[in-house]
């Protein structure tokens, strides 16, 4: 009798098996998952996050332990260079370490985590066919790379129909921003008295593949040159050719600033200059109300285009400002989206 029993659990316990076996064979493959965030990246998803967004979309569990796996994925996420942000490249392998294929995905977004979406679709496509495309989300791109000779069984039998898409967004952004600003040599004094301080505001706009635009509105306290009081204010306009960097972005501009000059109760007009302009920038990880926080260092050089308008004379002395002067401001900010 006992025999029996354990005959027919042992019967039961196999058919269970070779059931369990096919549904898997129907099923979607199990996979292992190793995910790095190369340095810059740190803020794009963890491992876990992503994850859970393949077994999201798929529906069910896929990723398991490596000794039960049939994949194994590994892959990695770093900033593009410009005038893409963020490069994610995930290599598919079988059981056996044999190479099936790669993907790349490609985006434009300020946002790593705009990378996510295309990424999590490619993933599932790659554990189970059936998944279903989605939309690749704005600002990215799926490149498809297969390894030669991988043949049906390969990363292209695994995610039919994943082709390179064209980026839907060019990584449009908009600033604003309001700061300290220091200036040395920009209105007429000596020494000390040659040092200003004012306040800066700061509208930037661009996209990841032109040019920025910047324009700067500052102001100079005044100042006391013996029996006569100075300041200063003015715009200006700067274009920024050069821009490295997505969450910390080095910017290099160059344009003019036209504005007034105080000297007394007289108002001097055509304080105008050229100015060559750098700008640091560091941008928080995460978004608040759709934007982000921006914390920007400046530092500029400037070369007074009309030399008269520099001149302060009091009953003392007269003052020159010099051929040269800088300007340096620290603000604080927020840049859409």
């Amino acid at each position: 009798m006992v025999l029996s029993c354990l005959l027919l659990v042992g019967g039961l316990s196999a058919r269970a098996a070779r059931a369990e076996g096919a549904a898997r064979a129907e099923g979607p493959a199990r996979a292992t998952l190793s995910w790095v965030r190369l340095p810059g990246a740190e803020a794009c998803a963890t491992a876990p996050s992503l994850a859970e967004a393949v077994e999201r979309r798929v529906g069910q569990r896929v990723f398991t332990a490596a000794p039960g796996a049939e994949l194994s994925m590994e892959g990695w996420v770093e900033p593009a260079p410009r005038p893409l942000s963020w490069r994610a490249v995930v290599t598919v392998a079988d059981a056996r370490g044999a190479v099936l294929g790669t993907r790349e995905i490609l985006s434009s977004s300020e946002d790593c985590n705009d990378v996510m979406g295309p990424l999590s679709l490619a993933l599932a496509l790659m554990v189970d066919p059936q998944a279903g495309e989605e939309s690749t989300g704005a600002g990215a791109s799926l490149a498809t790379s297969k390894t030669p000779g991988s043949g049906a069984g390969g990363a292209e039998g695994l995610a039919p129909g994943l082709e390179r898409a064209s980026a839907s967004r060019s990584g449009q952004w908009l600033q604003v921003s309001m700061g300290a600003l220091v200036g040395a040599g920009a209105t007429p004094g000596i020494d000390s008295d040659a040092l200003d301080y004012g306040a800066l505001l700061r509208l930037a706009m661009g996209t990841s593949r032109v040019w920025g635009l910047v324009m700067e509105m500052a102001f100079l306290l005044p100042k006391k040159l013996d029996d006569k009081t100075t300041a200063r204010g003015h715009v200006a306009v700067l274009g920024c050719p050069l821009r490295w960097g997505s969450l910390v972005r080095v910017e290099a501009c160059a344009g003019f600033d036209s504005g007034i000059l105080f000297a007394g109760t007289r108002l001097r007009t055509g304080a105008f200059s050229a100015l060559l302009d750098g700008l640091l920038s560091v941008r928080a990880s995460h978004r608040v109300p759709g934007s982000r926080v921006v914390v920007s260092l400046g530092a500029s050089v400037g070369a007074p285009l009309l030399h008269d308008a520099y001149k302060v004379a009091t009953s003392k002395r007269n003052y020159v400002a010099p051929p040269v002067f800088g300007l340096f401001d620290l603000s604080l900010g927020f840049e859409a989206p």
